[in-house]
């Protein structure tokens, strides 16, 4: 598992599933996007930056606390927002500031 989390780390998984594995089910979410976001003077962190993850509607995905595994950043508990959909599926929102 990485020790920083940064966008570098992610843009070169966008495209690529990461598996969610929680009580009620196992599902494969795909990264579609990976964002930085504007430095704000004082904040926690000075790289913000947004992931967005597409998954199928039939999944039932609500927001909230989530556990993503990939290969190479590991396992990941990530708080997700459902910020639109498309016909391919659900998407959901990321966010590190």
């Amino acid at each position: 598992m990485p020790t920083a989390i940064t966008l570098a780390l992610f843009t070169p998984l966008i495209g690529q599933p990461f598996t969610l594995d929680d009580s009620h089910t196992t599902a494969s979410l795909a990264l579609i996007e990976a964002t930085a976001l504007p430095a704000r003077p004082g904040a926690p962190r000075p790289d913000p930056f947004s992931l967005v993850f597409r998954a199928a509607r039939e999944l039932g995905l609500t927001q909230g606390l989530v556990r993503l595994t990939h290969a190479r950043v590991g396992t990941l508990e990530l708080f997700l927002v459902p910020v639109g959909q498309d016909d391919q599926g659900q998407h959901f929102q990321a966010l590190f500031n």
